[in-house]
Formats: C-alpha cells, structure tokens, sequence
C-alpha cells in the first residue's frame, strides 16, 4: 500500500513540477547586457546599471562570507538577473533552469535595511535550501532527470510555509530589521491565534475561499520561530537535508518534524499556536474586511474597502448613506492620499510587449462626484500626495540606477515643476506636507528609520529625529504634529512627533494594532484604522482622549525591537573591489539545457506522458528548447517531437516538427497504421494594452504548417497519402473586468477569436475554413456566481480539413460530428458556489469548495444537428499536502435528439499556486 502511495503522489505531481519551469517574460530587445563575476554569483545587468549590479554583488558576497549563514562553498555559482524597468518590488530564486531574478525598485514599505541587502538574505536563504535538499538520493535523481528533480523534491517533501518562513526569519536575524521586526507582519495571524480561531493545518496552509487566512509567509515565520524557540536555532535545518536523502518516499518532512519535535504536523501547528498566545477570548464575527486609508471631515468619511472577495474600491459614507465612489482597478500597493475632496494613488500600467517594462499612472478622483482624472507625468511616480491648498502634488520615483527623486507636480496644469535628488543616504518612503512649502518622508535604510523633511523654497533637506530601529510608516503632519504608526512593545500604534518640544508620544492602546492615522481637523479628532479579527475598522477619538503618552527613549538607535530574535553579525569586510563589467553576450547563452529525463513534460500543456525529453531555457527567458519522444495513450502511438519558442524580438516566434507512429482499430475491426509528419512555424504579436479595471489584450497570428499522413490498412494493399500545407491568421481580442479569485468566471468580459485556415497552393489544395467565436461574461444572482455565453460560427469549403475550429456541445465527443459546410454552436453555462467544506483529512485530503453548474449547448449545419443539456459538479482539493491545487468534477450531460444521457469525469492540477 505503501508503495502504491508512493508511485501514485509521483505521477500526480509530476505536472506540478512545471511550476519550476518558470519564464518571468522579457526585456525590450535593444538593451545591451553586462555582467559582473565573483566565485559564487554572476550579475547580469542592462547597460548603465553598473552601480547597481555593484551593490547587489557585494552585498551577496557579503551575505555568503557571513559564517553563521550557512551558505556553502560546494554551490553551484548563481546567475542572478537585475529587472530595473519595473514598478514593482519582488524577488524569486527559480529552479530549471536555476537563477535569481529581481526586481530592483525598493518598495515604499521598505524594512530598515537596503532593498539589495534585504533581498541577499532573504533570497539567498532560498538557494542554501535548494542546495542542501541536493543530497543523496536528489543528487542521483539530478543525473536522471536534470534540475526538475529539485523542484519534485521540494514540492513533495518540504511545505511552501516552511520555505518561506525560514527565509523571513533568516532575514530578520540578519538585520536589525525585517518582517518579524514589523509589528504589522504577523499581527493578522496573531489577531486569528488569540482570539481562538481554530483553523485546521490545512487551512492555514492552503487558505479557503470562505475565511480570510494569513499567507504562507506570515504562518511560516510563526512556526519556525516557534520551533526555533523550543528545539533550537534552525530547528527545521535539517529538514531539507532529509528531503533530499528520501527522495522517493512520502513522508519525509512528518519524518523529520517527528524526530526534531516529536509531533506530527498537525501537532506542532497546534501547539505553536498554544504557545504563541496566552489566552483566548472568541469574539469574532462578521465578514473580513479592511477599512484603510481613511480621511474624515464632520459626518462625512472617505476609505479604501478591502472586503474578502470583493475587489478594493474606495466608499463614502455619510450620517444617512454608504456608496461606492469607485473601485481600486490596477492601484499599486504604495501609501494612498485620502482626503474628503481627494483620492490620489497610482495605478499600474504594464508595457504594451515587455513584461519588465511598465509604468505608472497617477489617478485624481473627486468623492463627492467620481470625476476620475488619470495622467502621467514620469515614467514612475508612487505615493502622491495633494499638497494643503490643493494646487501641487509631491510624489517619489526611483530611477533605473536606483536613484531616486522627489516630483512636483502641478496639478491644475497636470506638468511637472521639479525633480529633486533625494539626500544619500537612505530612501525616502511615505511622503507627507507638512504646509505649502514644507515636504516631510519616512528616511529607511541600514541605519534604521528617521524623518525628514525638505524646504521647497530655499532646498534644504533636514533630519527632523534621529534614527530608531522601531518599525515607522504612514506619516501625517498637521501642524508641528507629525502623527505615524510606529511600533511600540512590539504591536503596532499611532504615535506622534511634536516638532517645538521635540518629544514623540504614544496615542493609542489597541488590543492587536492600529495603523493608517489622520486628523479630522473640523471636529479635531483622530482618525485611524484599529485591528480587529474581522479585520482593520475605522475609529476616531478626540485629541483630548488620546493618551499622549511619553516615550524618551523612541529615537535610541541602540534598542532593537523584538528581542528574542537574535541579531548575528554580518560579514564586515569588503567582499570585493572595483570589479570590471563585461559584455554579457546572450547569443553565446541562448542554449541551456537544464532538464531531461524518461518522462515527455510539457510545460505549455501541462502534461506528462511516457517517453524521454530534454528542456533548456536562457538567462533572458527568450528561448526555450524543448525535444525528445512520448507516448500518447490516446492514439496508441509515439512520437518524436521539437519545439522551440523565441521572444526576444516584438514579436514571438515558434517552431515545432514531429513524426508519429499510430494505430487503431477501426468499425470493420481492420487495423490502421498511421504514420504522421507535421511541421509548424508562427509569429504570434502579444499586445497588453490593460488599465483601470480591465485586463485588455489582443493577439495576431499568422503561421505555416506543413501535414503528411500515411495509412495503411492491413487487411488490403490499400495506401492513403495525404500532404497539407496551410496557412493559419488568428486574431485574439479579451476584455475582462478585474476579478477576486474566489469567482467562478470574471464578474464582466468579451472574448472574441477570428481564426482563418487556407491551403494557398493549387497541387495541394484542401480548401478553407473560417470561424468565429465569442465569450461573454456577466454577474450571477449572488456574489461570486455568474454566467458564460459561448457563441461559434465555422465556414468549410467542399475539400475541407479534417478539423474543427469551434466548440462542441458539452457531452459530444469529435467522433460524432461529422465534417460540415457551415456550423453554428452556442450555448450558455451558469456556475455558482455550493459549499465550503474546508474539510481536512489530515495528511491526505483537504477540499476547499464544492460547486456546481448548469449548461445548454446546441450546434447546427448541413449535416449536423446537437443539442444537450446537462448539470456539473466540481471540486477544489488538494491531496497528500502537495501545494498544486487540484481540480475534479462529473458532468451529466442529456444529449436532446439522441434521447440518451453521458456522464463525463474531469481531472486537472493549477500550476498557478
């Protein structure tokens, strides 16, 4: 039984292996790289970022030299690929083919560290588990089936909570900073563990679709600090090591978290949060939902609404009312301007081509009529903020180089004034007006946090308190009042800074934290966003109410917050010196063959067959090799097949050939040998032209294929040959309303598909064939149900293809179509949500949600006629605590004039998690 267990979690997950195969997209194709070499990393970089690649080179070697960090002299040397034309801030260590990518822009919620330094301990954390899973057995299964075998090893054995945990966790003890010095971090799940909500294992793991459950990098950072705290520093260390040696069995990490604690998983989850919390006291009640930003004048209040499945849009609420003014649409996650006659935030806007290669957009909105005002001033402002008269904006940008700016922008005239160099060092983080001529920032960086500001008129910048290792963020001035949220005995408060005493107090007293302060100056009140189970709520105090109590000892740069998690020192010598950049010469690395094995993996199907291949994917992400032979049950047959795709031009280029064996039984039971040849080249243009509240994009194709059949039959001597050439157009257009993902379809959206099929040469002449299809989505009843119109159109010419374009009815297989002159299909499916089990069977099985459906589909021609209708019932799992979500359901399908019903099953993993 065992065994069978064994054999059936390896061919499950073997699609979930493809989630390593990760391409991030490409740069514009007129970039120039360099590189920069040390013995353990190479840095690839655009031309002019030197300076940048420098700071990120030393403060990996810097982290790597460090003893007590693990990292060691056996690893492979890293490629790592700076993405500088991004507005957003990440960073991932990816597997087959193995590289670091980041993206260099720091965010406006920066920690008290660089953004480079932050991500060398975070990230690199990464790769020291990556390599010590590569042991034993994983060493082995690496010479069968490449750096593919890594990623298995991690995804069967080692929980993606642990991964992330130990990285934040390492982070942090590397630093006097991190997230598990930031109050904020961990206070949704401490908020869940003290007020008793008992959540399974799995579902603090895999989430749910009903309750709101901190992600896996908050409950990772709970459990190994946990762990660390009663068996020892890097307690689940030798986790990796195990996963590595037990490749092929299940239950390594049980293993190892039985011999390091004594307890199965669902234990240790247990008794962590036992030990993390003192009490419990159950009160909560009422949906998730976030109210932030908020901004109040009298009875009237303006705040972004972040309700759980529900998109984030901005509410006015009044004495008598409550309406939505509009919804966040594209807002990136940086401070937000509220006010009762303003909303100001920026929306992402990505790159027409280039996925690292985006924008931003400033957007004005009026509450009281929703006039909407979006303009662009640079290429990258974030976090505006409307200054007290109403007449300019100030807002921060980062350069490419890492340099950043401060805008003046005039509103009225929608221009820029001025750029101004911010001050070295530090980087400048949620800016705020202290009066017309005054700006006022949060400074972060290695030193800690301070606040600034800067004289508009004489430009000057100033330090207004020293710096604090106590975690600061959403300023606010009014006045000489500079009220923030900042840390204090380790939960976060509103706290405020009088600038003519130069003393800094602590306003308010919450039970789990409070955050997002302003001042409604009418009534003169505090208006701030207070934690709560169901998450933050909108509160507001008299000034007179507030504590107003004396903190002296806030700005002493020497107290480092939190304690009971070490600080270790960090390599101080430098790592290396004036260092020469080279040209990195990409067409030199275009092949890099990362994978193989006796398995056919495809990555764009998501597939896994019977076979052997081989798989390579460059630095750039612009070229992926894929070839070997697999077995299609299906067609009784095999094949050997090579495929290539190319996207570093404007346009994507692909190619594939294959030759197949095949046989089959046909109806006078003569057996048919098929010998099939195929060979395909496309240019496909990929436009992305999304904003607002709508993903927007359209595709043009146009290729050349080229089909050779053979059959012979073997009860005569009877030979069919048959050789297609043709030429394909597609034309793809979508438009969909921004979704919550707990959604079955998109809330709003169209889906158009023209697609024209030619054989343009007369000795081979088969005809044409054209199609169109639509999709249309529309909201359900409820909330998260709705419904898909489909709607297909297919021209044939009288020596057609041997293929359909358009969909069939559901129930309705290929066979039982015949070939057909003109074929009209429509058809309509309403889903909606059933249940949320959120049922565990601890170790095994976990289902988050059960929901069904009802469909009607017809189609009709010259020789055709179908129609059915039919129910669905469909579940989302996940088995064995893989992380791919997985997907089955049952269809029962009445097919109309045939008077008969099908029931037809339905299996499929997400290799999206």
């Amino acid at each position: 039984m065992r065994i069978l267990l064994v054999f059936v979690s390896l061919l499950l997950f073997m699609g979930e292996v493809n989630a390593q195969f990760y391409n991030s997209g490409q740069e514009p194709t007129n970039i120039q790289w360099y590189q920069l070499f040390s013995p353990r990393f190479r840095v690839v970089f655009p031309r002019g970022m030197e300076n940048l690649a420098q700071n990120y080179l030393t403060a990996l070697e810097k982290m790597s030299n460090t003893p007590d960090f693990r990292y060691t002299s056996q690893a492979r040397r890293l490629d790592v690929l700076l993405h500088t034309g991004t507005v957003s801030s990440n960073a991932w260590v990816a597997w087959a083919p193995a590289r670091l990518e980041v993206l260099t822009t720091p965010p406006q919620d920066m920690y008290a560290h660089h953004w480079y330094n932050q991500l060398a301990a975070h990230e690199l954390r990464h790769a020291i588990q990556i390599t010590n899973i590569q042991t034993s057995t994983t060493r082995f299964m690496s010479s069968i089936f490449g750096q593919q075998a890594t990623g298995l090893a991690l995804g069967l054995h080692v929980p993606l909570w642990l991964m992330e945990g130990d990285a934040v966790w390492t982070e942090s003890v590397f630093s006097k900073a991190g997230r598990l010095r930031d109050p904020w971090f961990l206070m949704p799940l401490k908020t869940q563990w003290e007020e008793g909500i008992d959540y399974s294992y799995d579902k603090a793991y895999f989430g749910s679709y009903k309750d709101f459950t901190p992600n896996n990098y908050a409950l990772g950072s709970a459990l190994v600090m946990s762990a660390n705290r009663r068996f020892g520093r890097d307690a689940f260390f030798p986790v990796f090591t195990q996963a590595g040696k037990h490749f092929i069995w299940p239950g390594a990490f049980r293993h190892s978290l039985k011999k390091i604690s004594g307890l199965t998983p669902d234990e240790f989850y247990k008794s962590s949060r036992e030990s993390f919390i003192e009490k419990t006291n159950l009160t909560h009640s009422g949906p998730f939902e976030n109210e932030i930003y908020g901004n109040k004048s009298g009875r009237t209040l303006v705040y972004l609404n972040q309700t759980y499945g529900k998109n984030p849009a901005f509410i006015i609420k009044t004495e008598k009312e409550s309406y939505l003014i509009s919804e966040a649409g594209f807002y990136l996650d940086t401070p937000i301007d509220i006010g009762t006659d303003h909303i100001l935030f920026v929306r992402q806007v990505p790159h027409l081509r280039w996925q690292h290669r985006d924008r931003t957009e400033i957007v004005f909105i009026h509450p009281q009529t929703g006039q909407q005002r979006n303009f662009r001033i640079s290429t990258r402002p974030v976090a505006p903020v409307l200054s007290p008269n109403g007449k300019r904006i100030a807002a921060t940008e980062t350069r490419e180089d890492g340099l950043q700016e401060i805008l003046l922008i005039d509103l009225e005239k929608e221009t820029l004034i001025d750029k101004i160099p911010s001050p070295d060092p530090g980087f400048l983080t949620f800016p705020s007006w202290m009066n017309d001529e005054t700006l006022l920032f949060i400074t972060s960086g290695d030193a800690g946090y301070a606040i600034t500001s800067y004289q508009i008129a004489n430009k000057t910048w100033k330090q207004i308190t020293p710096y604090t290792y106590h975690c600061i963020r959403n300023l606010k001035a009014y006045g000489d009042t500079l009220f923030f949220a900042g840390e204090f005995k380790e939960k976060g408060e509103i706290m405020a800074f009088v600038y003519h005493n130069n003393k800094t107090y602590r306003l308010t007293q919450s039970r789990f934290g409070a955050d997002y302060p302003s001042l409604d100056k009418s009534i003169n009140e505090l208006v701030f966003s207070e934690y709560t189970p169901a998450g933050y709520k909108i509160k507001s105090l008299p000034l007179d109410n507030l504590l107003w109590e004396e903190t002296p000892a806030y700005w002493d740069s020497n107290v480092i917050p939190f304690a009971e998690i070490p600080c270790m020192n960090i390599d101080s010598s430098p790592s290396h010196v004036d260092i020469q950049a080279k040209r990195y010469n990409g067409l030199l690395h275009l092949i890099n063959i990362h994978s193989w094995g006796p398995v056919s993996i495809s990555t764009e199907e998501e597939t896994v067959k019977p076979g052997i291949t081989f798989m390579s994917q460059n630095l750039l992400n612009t070229l992926t090799l894929r070839g070997g032979y697999e077995y299609e049950f299906d067609k009784n047959g095999g094949r050997v097949f090579a495929e290539t795709e190319y996207a570093g031009f404007f346009p994507i280029f692909k190619a594939s050939a294959y030759e197949g064996w095949y046989e089959r039984q046909n109806a006078t039971e003569k057996l048919i040998k098929t010998k099939e040849r195929e060979a395909t080249l496309q240019m496909l243009l990929p436009l992305n032209f999304s904003r607002g509240n709508f993903y927007r994009s359209m595709t043009f194709l146009t290729g050349v294929v080229l089909q050779d059949y053979k059959r012979t039959y073997t009860s005569s001597t009877n030979e069919y040959t048959k050789t297609i050439p043709r030429v394909d157009y597609a034309f793809l257009f979508s438009l969909r309303k921004i979704t919550p993902f707990q959604n079955l379809f998109p809330k709003a959206g169209l889906v158009f598909r023209a697609t024209v099929r030619t054989t343009p040469f007369k000795q081979h002449y088969y005809g044409q064939q054209y199609a169109t299809e639509s999709w249309i989505y529309l909201p359900g009843w409820g909330l998260l149900d709705g419904f898909r119109i489909y709607s297909g159109l297919e021209w044939n010419t009288e020596k057609a293809f041997a293929s359909r374009i358009i969909r069939l009815p559901g129930g309705y297989t290929e066979s039982e179509i015949t070939l057909d002159k003109t074929l009209l299909s429509y058809g309509i499916t309403y889903r909606l949500p059933l249940l949320y089990p959120d049922w565990s069977l601890p170790g095994v099985a976990y289902l988050k949600r059960i929901y069904g459906g009802l469909f009607f589909d017809k189609l009709s021609g010259n020789k055709n006629k179908a129609q059915s209708v039919g129910m669905e019932l469909f579940g989302d799992f996940h088995i064995f605590r893989l992380p791919a979500p997985a997907n089955v359901g049952v269809r029962y399908a009445y097919l109309v004039d045939e008077n008969r019903f099908r029931v037809e099953i339905f299996g499929s993993f997400s290799f999206s998690f």
